[in-house]
């Protein structure tokens, strides 16, 4: 399956004053600032939570393509996450 983000790989660390960071592996770039450290590690997740999300919402949907209408609710919970990813 092929998901609509792209693939990075981020780590959290402790920044100045209680806050965190949220750095790509890849480039050494800040993507992120979380005004509570504790906050950081979510925050550095959610790049592979939404792939594993999005696999989770393709394969509830092939299991349930014969009757569409009969998915069950996490399916259009999930995929109404996704599209907040995208707005």
């Amino acid at each position: 399956m092929e998901t609509t983000q792209a693939r990075h790989t981020w780590y959290a660390t402790d920044g100045s004053g209680g806050q965190g960071l949220v750095i790509d592996e890849d480039t050494g770039r800040n993507v992120a600032v979380a005004y509570d450290s504790a906050d950081a590690p979510l925050l550095a997740a959610a790049p592979e939570l939404l792939r594993e999300l999005e696999a989770c919402a393709e394969y509830i949907a092939q299991t349930w393509s014969d009757d569409p209408s009969n998915a069950p609710w996490c399916l259009h919970t999930a995929r109404a996450a996704i599209a907040k990813t995208t707005e």
